[in-house]
């Protein structure tokens, strides 16, 4: 299980998936969570562990946040203000 579904990995134009792992199937599990399957001969994935999750489409979830993060090759380079909106996003809102 993921803290992370349909509210930030919008569905709509395909599944998201999880760099660096093809062989991790992600399936929804509502608003707030998502559900990860692995066969056991994965390698390297551990609970509490954090991921990429790419989803397929950001138009229908961009609204749930004011900031947008701009990662390159794993590091937070800057961080953009959304214009318009409200301050929604905790201090511990993990990088999506």
């Amino acid at each position: 299980m993921i803290d992370a579904d349909m509210k930030c990995l919008s569905i709509d134009s395909g599944m998201p998936h999880v760099e660096g792992h093809k062989d991790i199937q992600y399936q929804t599990g509502g608003d707030e969570h998502g559900i990860l399957h692995y066969p056991e001969s994965t390698q390297g994935v551990k609970i509490g562990q954090r991921m990429m999750v790419i989803r397929s489409h950001c138009d229908t979830t961009l609204n749930q946040y004011s900031k947008l993060y701009c990662i390159r090759n794993g590091m937070a380079e800057q961080c953009w203000p959304r214009v318009g909106a409200e301050e929604t996003n905790s201090p511990n809102q993990p990088f999506i």
